[in-house]
């Protein structure tokens, strides 16, 4: 049978810190389960009340089985808070009729999704450009938000939907991929990977900007030069004038 405590091992070599299983049961249940099975590696969790089951959408009623609030089947991956990825078994329901379903759930599916997301990661180049699309293509996102609407398209129920889905989307991927990096690389390269980017725009920036001032100076520089050649000229005019107008003189008078 594939427990995920057999699988444990191979999770945490993908880099997984830790795997949780969570119950709607009390702690005693879960200790004595846990103990009777030989659970060493994986943390149960016992939800007593159903309360953190609830809010994951995924309580479900057995009573007519006696087992009255439980969980249905699910499985999903986090990272820092954020749900990556969820594996929840079809044909959820209240009434107890179905085969009580294990089918993507379980931790291969977990485990075969992790090292896809892995393999993806493995063409560095590929994966450079991948990066590279999904930051600009959020980059967009926010310059037309930026931007704003027009008068129109400010109370435009399509324009409102399409803006609001691109930048859930993007965030989307970039998440996946930030996850996907950081469990083949370690943990924070994708932070480090965001901090070296944001470095080299405010780099690109400012020597923007430097140019911008040099460019000006060295057109005020040109402007004067210019002024000094045209003064210079300009005496130089005055003066072939006066020694002109003296030798005429000079000529007239003699």
């Amino acid at each position: 049978m594939d427990y995920h405590w057999i699988m444990h091992p191979k999770l945490k070599k993908l880099g997984v810190d830790d795997v949780y299983c969570v119950s709607v049961n009390d702690a005693f249940v879960m200790h004595n389960w846990g103990k009777k099975l030989g659970i060493k590696r994986v943390k149960l969790l016992p939800d007593g009340n159903g309360e953190f089951t609830k809010k994951m959408g995924a309580l479900v009623k057995k009573k007519n089985l006696g087992f009255g609030d439980r969980s249905w089947r699910y499985s999903m991956l986090v990272d820092n808070g954020e749900i990556v990825k969820q594996f929840v078994e079809e044909g959820q329901n209240n009434s107890s009729d179905d085969d009580d379903p294990f089918e993507v759930s379980d931790a291969k599916t977990m485990l075969d999704f992790i090292k896809s997301n892995i393999d993806t990661c493995k063409d560095i180049g590929e994966l450079g450009s991948a990066i590279d699309s999904l930051l600009r293509g959020k980059d967009e996102v926010n310059k037309k938000q930026g931007k704003g609407p027009g008068v129109r398209e400010q109370f435009d129920t399509s324009h409102i939907a399409r803006e609001t889905i691109d930048a859930k989307l993007a965030a989307e991927q970039l998440q996946e991929i930030a996850t996907m990096i950081d469990f083949r690389f370690g943990h924070g390269t994708w932070r480090g990977i965001l901090e070296e980017r944001a470095r080299r725009i405010a780099e690109a920036k400012e020597a923007e900007k430097q140019a911008r001032i040099d460019k000006r100076k060295a057109d005020a520089e040109t402007w004067e030069d210019i002024k000094t050649v045209l003064i210079v000229m300009g005496v130089v005019v005055v003066a072939v004038l006066v020694v002109a107008g003296s030798i005429y003189y000079t000529n007239m008078g003699t």
